[in-house]
C-alpha cells in the first residue's frame, strides 16, 4: 500500500528544471541530481554519519566531488530502489522520522543561497559537510539543510518532508494539529515539528541534539 509520504527521495522544482533545460544547463541537472543522493543515498557516510576523528569543530572530511562522482551518482539515483525502507531517517531530540522529500542546491545555481559568493549569513554551506544550514524563509518559517560539498564548495540539500515515526505527539504539539500528514510536509512544518531554529545553525548531524540513520 503507498503512502502520501512515500515521496521521491530526489526533487527538483518544475520552474528550476524548466529554466536549465532552457538553457541547455544539462551539466546542471546532473548536479543537482548527484548532490541530492550523495546525501541521502548510501554515502550518508560522506557528510559525517557515524563519528570518528577527534571530534574538533572542523573534523569531517569528504574525498573531492567530481564530475565521475555526479555521473555514478545519478546512474544510482535512477537505478536505486525507492522503497521506504531504503529511505535515512532524520531526528532532532529524539523527534524526527523517515526523510521522504529533499530538493538540492549547488553555488552555481541562481537559486541557491550560496549562488555568487560566500557571505556572513551562507557562510556554513561551504565549511566541511555533515553540518546544518538553517535559515527562515519569508522572515516566518524555518528550513533545515544539509551541507553536502567539500570545503570551498557551496552546496547543500533542502529537507522538504519527513514521515513521522519518533515523538509524534511533541510534533502535534508543536504543530498545533493532530493529522499525521500534516505534522512534517514541507519545509516550514518539518521545522516547527522537530524544534529546528536558527540556534541549530551550524551545529553537526552526527553529534547531539541531531541523529541521521542512513538508509537500510
Amino acid at each position: 500500500m503507498s503512502t502520501p509520504y512515500l515521496r521521491t527521495n530526489q526533487r527538483t522544482s518544475r520552474g528550476r528544471r524548466r529554466a536549465a533545460l532552457a538553457r541547455g544547463d544539462a551539466a546542471g541537472e546532473r548536479r543537482q541530481a548527484a548532490l541530492g543522493q550523495h546525501v541521502l543515498g548510501q554515502d550518508l557516510a560522506a557528510i559525517g554519519h557515524g563519528g570518528g576523528g577527534d571530534g574538533g569543530a572542523d573534523s569531517i572530511d569528504a574525498r573531492p566531488y567530481s564530475s565521475a562522482d555526479e555521473d555514478r551518482l545519478l546512474r544510482a539515483s535512477r537505478s536505486r530502489s525507492r522503497r521506504r525502507s531504503s529511505a535515512p531517517a532524520c531526528g532532532v531530540d529524539g523527534v524526527g522520522g523517515t526523510i521522504v522529500e529533499t530538493e538540492a542546491y549547488d553555488q552555481l545555481d541562481p537559486a541557491s543561497h550560496s549562488f555568487g559568493r560566500c557571505t556572513a549569513r551562507n557562510a556554513v554551506m561551504f565549511r566541511p559537510p555533515g553540518r546544518t544550514y538553517v535559515y527562515r524563509s519569508y522572515g516566518l518559517h524555518w528550513c533545515l539543510n544539509f551541507v553536502c560539498a567539500p570545503p570551498g564548495h557551496g552546496a547543500g540539500v533542502l529537507i522538504r518532508a519527513l514521515e513521522p515515526t519518533r515523538g509524534i505527539e511533541r510534533m502535534r504539539e508543536r504543530r498545533g494539529v493532530d493529522d499525521l500528514r500534516l505534522l512534517c510536509s514541507g519545509p516550514g512544518r518539518l521545522c516547527q515539528a522537530l524544534g529546528v531554529t536558527g540556534a541549530h545553525n551550524g551545529l553537526r548531524l552526527d553529534r547531539k541534539p541531531f541523529r541521521m540513520v542512513p538508509r537500510s
